[in-house]
Formats: C-alpha cells, structure tokens, sequence
C-alpha cells in the first residue's frame, strides 16, 4: 500500500512479470536494504539458463541504478520478464484530480525528444486519458537510445501516472502487453461519503 497526502492506494501486479523495487521509507531506515534487493534480484536471475555468471555483473549494475532510483509516494517495479535482459523501471503514482499536473507538465525540462506519439486510452474503472511515447539518446558516451512512455489517465476523482523507461527496446513489446493489466490492477481510493443534506 502506498501512501500519498492523506490517503492510500495500491496495487495488484503480477510478480512473474515485475520485481517490486523497496519503498523510499525502507530505504531511509535500513542502509542495507539496497544491498539485500539487489542480492535478492540475483538469485532471481541466476536460475535462468539465458543468464550466465558472465552476465550477472550486468544485471548488477542495473540492480543498482534501479534501486538508487526509488522516489516517495511512488511504487516502482522493475519489469522483469523471463528470458530477456530487461532495465526497465516502471514508476506509478496517484494524486487527487484537482491536484495532478497538467499534460504539458510532462515535457518541461525533459532530456528527451519532445516528439511524441500519442495514443488515446479509455478504461472502465480508472478514467480516460493518453499513453505518450517518445525517446532520445542519453547524456554521455555512446549512443544509447532511451524510451520513455507516459500513460496519464483520470476519473474525475483520481489522476494516475504510470511512467515507464528504459534502453532494452525488446523488453518494450513484451511490457506493451503487460500495461493495461498492470493499469487496471491500480486499487484506487474509495469515493470519499457524501456528506448529509439536512433540509
């Protein structure tokens, strides 16, 4: 369950697809726990034929930019199918409708492409919006390609963010089955009780 201002929402996932990254409050009690999650991502990997010892040190290094990345009032994942080297790291938040940023907000100050393609979402329970899909090579050596995409949806009460991004464009095709699932097992707050009218 995450909490965000004064109220709490959570979240349904399937864990053969994602590996949950520790919650910020974790973090700041146990100095350890960083090490612990990435040994246990390890383990996790080592048992896969695709990943040999050659390549464990690689997915300890992810491990651990992952796991610097953990931010409050936010649950993050890293999707983690089977088979496949996968770095990306799926952040998802809720907020108030009348407190969530507006669409524009999203590209201020981004490092990557402005350009985006955008796709329209409706969903039965958690509201309408957008999912934003842009990418741009990332500050520094070399020319790695990153992909982003943004899925902003609302109901008129709750506003999700659901960000996504990552270099292992492979592990793209297989998340794009994945998200609305992932969306749909968002455990958004109740309505809060009307209040009585008293004539």
């Amino acid at each position: 369950m995450t909490v965000a201002a004064d109220f709490t929402w959570d979240l349904d996932y399937d864990a053969s697809w994602f590996i949950p990254l520790p919650g910020a409050s974790d973090l700041a009690r146990d100095p350890a726990t960083p090490e612990r999650w990435v040994r246990a991502c390890l383990e996790h990997f080592a048992d896969q034929a695709i990943f040999g010892p050659d390549q464990l040190p690689s997915i300890r290094a992810t491990a651990e930019a992952l796991v610097a990345q953990a931010r409050p009032s936010q649950t993050q994942l890293w999707f983690a199918p089977r088979g496949i080297y996968s770095d990306l790291l799926v952040s998802i938040s809720v907020a108030r409708s009348e407190d969530a940023g507006t669409t524009e907000e999203l590209f201020d100050g981004a490092s990557l492409s402005t350009a985006a393609d955008a796709t329209p979402l409706r969903t039965e329970t958690h509201g309408a919006g957008y999912l934003f899909r842009r990418n741009g090579v990332a500050d520094g050596e070399g020319s790695t390609l990153v992909e982003q995409w943004t899925v902003r949806l609302n109901n008129g009460l709750w506003a999700i963010l659901v960000d996504t991004i990552g270099t292992a464009l492979p592990a793209f095709v297989l998340f794009e089955q994945q998200l609305i699932r992932l969306i749909s097992g968002i455990i958004l707050p109740p309505p809060a009780p009307s209040a009585s009218v008293r004539g």
